[in-house]
């Protein structure tokens, strides 16, 4: 069966846990990033379909994560769901000119958060790419 791939990049493991265990079903797996180097890494060979996004994670914060990873072409159609306690207008401002496709303010609820990933699967179509494919472009 073909998974659909959700990568969550948080310095927090509760967070990364809680997220895991909400949407880690039969139908997604969730790959996790403790911080923005390495969520980083992971995309150099795995393209996900939505990428859950902190924005305040130590050494590479979560918008300085979210430029680097948007000037990689094989994921500029991949849906970035930026997630954080800030509310601060600017900052969610600077997220969208970045090129984050949404926000979701911590705490966040289950069905929120489930809501969000499930819309973004549902307009993103399985890609199917993988390492081998993206570097064939």
């Amino acid at each position: 069966m073909n998974h659909r791939v959700v990568l969550v990049v948080d310095d927090e493991p509760r967070i990364r846990a809680f997220v895991r265990e909400a949407l880690g079903d039969a139908v997604l797996r969730v790959e996790e990033a403790a911080t923005g180097l390495e969520a980083l890494d992971i995309t150099a060979s795995l393209v996900p379909d939505v990428i859950l996004l902190d924005i305040h994670m130590p050494r590479l914060d979560g918008l300085r994560t979210l430029e680097r990873l948007r000037r990689r072409p094989y994921l500029d159609r991949v849906p970035i769901v930026m997630f954080s306690v800030e509310r601060d207008a600017e900052v969610v401002t600077a997220a969208y000119a970045r090129g984050a496709d949404d926000y979701v303010a911590k705490p966040f609820d289950l069905e929120t958060l489930e809501a969000k990933v499930a819309h973004w699967l549902e307009t993103r179509p399985d890609h199917g790419l993988n390492a081998a494919t993206r570097f064939a472009w």
